[in-house]
């Protein structure tokens, strides 16, 4: 399964152009491991809400480049930062989650 929906991509290039589409993209995978260190440190700090508030923004950012892998596993640590267990939840979710980036990174730099 692809890690980024084609015609998303596709939509992009064609509002960017080829080289624009390619810059945004880099940034987006540049920008992908702070964000995760962002989560990781928050989560480890016993930060819920803005671990919650970090995992929605990325959830959101993954949406709007249809990378529908993170744009889950976002909205899975968005949700297990609300609930009563969290922290048991977001260690094996956080880890799931920077692999998925890294992979999304690799991918965008790559498209």
């Amino acid at each position: 399964m692809p890690l980024f929906d084609a015609d998303r991509i596709d939509a992009l290039f064609a509002v960017l152009g080829r080289t624009g589409g390619q810059q945004v993209l880099e940034r987006f995978a540049d920008e992908l491991a702070a964000e995760i260190g962002t989560l990781t440190g928050l989560a480890a700090q016993g930060d819920l809400c803005a671990t919650a508030r970090h995992a929605h923004g990325l959830k959101g950012a993954a949406a709007n480049f249809g990378a529908s892998d993170l744009q889950a596993i976002s909205r899975s640590v968005e949700q297990a930062a609300t609930t009563p267990d969290a922290s048991a939840r977001l260690a094996g979710l956080l880890a799931d989650l920077e692999l998925v980036a890294r992979q999304t990174a690799l991918a965008a730099r790559h498209l």
